[in-house]
């Protein structure tokens, strides 16, 4: 058998069972015993006991899980579930994914100051207002709108929409531009 002596720091009462095939190791008060022996099926479950005892009574902080479950197997972004819809790899239970989940807005463009938009598209109604305008200068404008979340722009002209950002359909629309500001989202 042999020891090891813990310092004065690891003097709390401390009990940890780990196992393995042949051995069994425990460690309590000042002192680490390596014993060899055959575990028997009673010890076996003793020593899960003792584990999962100890296991509740570490103090553990509560983590925000998100999940990134596709709905029908198809993502937010319209893409197709691997199975599940992170942007990176997740857990077996589709949570905890890497960089997040995929959204909506992953497959769009990505303009100044963060305005999301596509070519050939549509947002149909909720119109606030609208003006003649370059199509460059359509998402910046609707950025400062007070209200708008989201605009469409065809032939010259600008149409700004403010609707809840989950709401938003777009539809095709030849030559047409769809935008939007997802972190404008209208309380």
């Amino acid at each position: 058998m042999h020891s090891i002596q813990l310092g004065n720091s690891e003097r709390k009462k401390i009990v940890l069972v780990i196992f393995s095939s042949r051995k069994v190791i425990v460690a309590s008060s000042q002192k680490i015993r390596f014993t060899r022996q055959k575990m028997s099926k009673k010890s076996l479950t003793c020593i899960l006991v003792l584990f999962a005892v100890l296991m509740m009574m570490i103090p553990l902080e509560p983590v925000d899980a998100v999940c990134c479950g596709a709905d029908g197997g198809i993502c937010a972004d319209g893409t197709e579930g691997t199975p599940y819809c992170g942007r990176g790899p997740c857990n077996i239970l589709g949570c905890n994914c890497d960089n997040g989940c995929r959204e909506k807005w992953d497959t769009w463009q990505t303009g100044e100051f963060g305005t999301k938009w596509l070519f050939n598209c549509d947002f149909q109604g909720n119109d606030i207002g609208n003006q003649e305008l370059g199509a460059e200068q359509c998402g910046n404008v609707c950025n400062l709108k007070e209200g708008c979340n989201h605009f469409s722009y065809h032939q010259g002209r600008c149409w700004y929409k403010s609707a809840p950002i989950w709401s938003l359909v777009e539809t095709v629309a030849q030559g047409g531009i769809c935008g939007a500001l997802p972190w404008k989202d209208p309380k």
